[in-house]
């Protein structure tokens, strides 16, 4: 609060009559009573701020909870769904083993088939050839 007595007093003394004194020191004390800020005003203002910044501490804290909980359960989901990719491919994996497996026997078994009628024809040229040479024996004998 202004003291507008001791401004009015002053104004007194520079001339001023009563009156205007006292008018000027009343508007003077109300303009600097409005327009200034008190001991009580700042500390009002200190302890809002400190109340919001507790406030957002703790949601800061809250959140980070949160993230943090949210990041396990993330790595969980994650951990599980590549256990699974992993069974399907082992399982994926087994059965393109036991298909190339069985492409392999049908491979062999063609090539022994192939081996075979190559062996027949072989022996079959063979006894024609010892044929035909008995038979030139025979002949030129």
């Amino acid at each position: 609060m202004t003291d507008t007595l001791s401004i009015s007093k002053q104004l007194q003394q520079s001339g001023l009559d009563p009156a205007q004194a006292d008018a000027i020191a009343g508007q003077m004390g109300h303009i600097i009573d409005s327009d200034l800020v008190s001991k009580q005003n700042l500390k009002e203002l200190e302890i809002s701020f400190s109340h919001e910044l507790e406030k957002s501490r703790s949601q800061t804290i809250e959140n980070k909870l949160l993230l943090q909980k949210e990041i396990e359960e993330t790595k969980l989901v994650l951990r599980r769904e590549i256990e699974e990719t992993k069974l399907v491919l082992q399982k994926e994996m087994k059965e393109i083993e036991s298909s190339l497996q069985k492409e392999m026997k049908e491979i062999e078994i063609r090539l022994t088939e192939k081996s075979n009628a190559q062996l027949k024809w072989i022996f079959g040229f063979l006894v024609g050839q010892a044929g035909l040479i008995a038979a030139l024996v025979k002949l030129i004998g």
